[in-house]
């Protein structure tokens, strides 16, 4: 599968793949895959990346009415790559009220290289639900009619505002659960406010400690731990 955008293409290759189509009834697309895949595309700074993995069992569906894609569902079992091994993903999203509701769920993810956190080696759950209002400047991207990133300047043009209703990272004796708003700013970047709380923090304090790292604002959120607790 190949999508062409302004600044280039992107595709996708799998190994075993099914397409079906309900026969009667609402517009619905089902997908299966499974066995390895290949994802390359490039990005808006046309650079171009590589990313080969494997999948267990793959199922997603869609579906569409007269307006476009409504609904989009997604559930991965099993999967390896060289940035990150998952046991479970999972992504619901639906256009629901003048709004897009916004469901995803990872568990026992084990991340490597630049994405590892200092937190643990092991992301035991992270969990957001989420709704993005409104939901109008997606119009045009519902139907394949403007890109990612036309679509999200036209919803920060909007206002548009990202509740997080749940929030949820949890490395075995270490997480934190939240809640707040998030939108981005002229320059693009994620502005708001996320409302954490915290447990483990002794735990974490003393493994910051062993592997040497130090607070200091501005350097992520583990820095800004250590640093707030010093």
């Amino acid at each position: 599968i190949a999508v062409t955008t302004d600044h280039g293409s992107a595709q996708w290759r799998s190994e075993k793949f099914a397409l079906h189509a309900l026969a009667y009834g609402r517009e619905q697309m089902i997908l299966e895959s499974a066995g390895k895949q290949l994802l390359t595309w490039t990005d808006v700074k046309r650079q171009h990346h590589v990313l080969p993995f494997e999948v267990g069992e793959w199922h997603a569906s869609s579906i569409v009415d007269d307006r476009g894609l409504t609904r989009f569902d997604m559930d991965l079992i099993g999967l390896g790559s060289p940035a990150l091994v998952a046991a479970r993903v999972q992504l619901h999203a639906r256009e629901h009220a003048g709004a897009i509701d916004l469901a995803a769920e990872a568990n026992s993810v084990r991340l490597f290289g630049s994405l590892a956190s200092p937190f643990g080696e092991m992301l035991v759950l992270a969990r957001l639900n989420a709704t993005a209002v409104p939901a109008k400047p997606f119009d045009t991207i519902r139907i394949a009619g403007a890109s990612w990133e036309a679509s999200l300047e036209r919803w920060r043009n909007a206002q548009g505002v990202l509740h997080v209703d749940d929030f949820e990272l949890n490395w075995n004796r270490i997480g934190a659960v939240g809640k707040g708003a998030l939108s981005l700013d002229p320059s693009h970047s994620v502005a708001g406010l996320l409302d954490f709380r915290i447990g483990g923090m002794a735990t974490f304090l003393e493994m910051a400690a062993h592997k040497h790292l130090a607070g200091a604002p501005n350097l992520g959120i583990a820095a800004a731990l250590i640093d707030r607790a010093n």
